[in-house]
């Protein structure tokens, strides 16, 4: 089985973080994962995508044409990305910085304010990256929430870890009840 995930969003908002995240965990699972990115020249601010696949064989075409599941957290990432997902694919949408989108025909749409949930939830935006990441592998389950929150603390130490662990277990558990 081969998933192949698009984030999109803006330089600063941690999606390319994310993703690699998401890369270790699989790995973690004994599963083969590329990630790859883009961004704009300006670091912050400046639009950004990131990629990652994951699969249970080899990766033998390291691009995403077409995504199996597209995050998207700003409108300009909507306005570039928002219907680029497989027919029934699922897409994933910052109704904080979404508030309007269109339906595809048989794409699943999932939309939440995560900002703003993150910011009421942790009082920051900083975590609204593995917020938004917990979410999507609730509904996505090709990685387990352990896996990832252990790769979490690949990248994080003492009171990041703590609090990035607990915005993407706040976000899987949205996503799953």
């Amino acid at each position: 089985m081969r998933t192949e995930i698009r984030y999109s969003g803006s330089g600063g908002q941690g999606l390319i973080t994310a993703t690699r995240i998401i890369a270790r965990a699989a790995l973690r699972e004994n599963k083969i994962s590329l990630q790859s990115q883009v961004y704009g020249a300006e670091a912050r601010g400046g639009a950004t995508k990131s990629e990652v696949i994951i699969s249970d064989r080899e990766i033998y075409f390291p691009e995403i044409e077409i995504p199996d599941v597209v995050l998207l957290m700003t409108q300009e990432a909507y306005r570039k990305y928002g219907t680029c997902v497989k027919e029934e694919g699922i897409r994933i949408l910052d109704t904080f910085y979404i508030p309007n989108y269109d339906r595809i025909s048989k794409a699943r749409t999932y939309t939440e304010p995560f900002t703003s949930i993150c910011e009421e939830e942790f009082h920051t935006k900083l975590v609204s990256n593995m917020l938004v990441t917990g979410y999507l592998i609730g509904i996505v389950k090709m990685i387990s929430l352990k896996s990832f929150t252990q790769a979490i603390g690949d990248f994080f130490s003492d009171e990041k870890l703590t609090m990035n662990i607990q915005a993407a277990t706040f976000g899987y558990n949205l996503a799953v009840k």
